[in-house]
């Protein structure tokens, strides 16, 4: 799977422990953890890469894995109010079972995002 042929999830958090958990539902339902990361304001924690700020590259960096824009600029608008992205990326199964396994993780946002091509598309949940 290459960045431009991949399903993105992204969910989006008030507190890091609810991103937390929703890894170790993941992970405990089989998940490959390096396909999961959290990003925060300050750093990301997990396989997309070791620091990110929260300005600047972050917004680069997101949409050249596959975010879209206008999606890119409503999750940086998160992070500067010190929320949490939980980005899971794999296949549209993957994405669609990631979706039901936190269905009631207290996220406040769920997003799909489908990398065709070169082409990022929203995938509407």
């Amino acid at each position: 799977m290459n960045a431009f042929n991949s399903d993105i999830a992204v969910a989006v958090y008030d507190l890091h422990a609810g991103a937390v958990r929703a890894v170790q539902e993941l992970q405990g339902a089989g998940f490959n953890v390096k396909r999961i990361s959290i990003i925060g304001s300050a750093r990301i924690f997990g396989a997309l890469g070791t620091f990110w700020s929260c300005t600047g590259t972050l917004t680069a960096d997101l949409s050249a894995i596959g975010i879209p824009g206008d999606s890119v600029q409503r999750y940086a608008t998160a992070l500067r109010a010190n929320k949490f992205m939980l980005v899971i990326r794999g296949d549209m199964r993957d994405v669609n079972r990631a979706s039901e396994l936190l269905a009631i993780s207290g996220h406040e946002r769920f997003d799909r995002h489908h990398v065709h091509g070169k082409t990022p598309v929203h995938v509407p949940a």
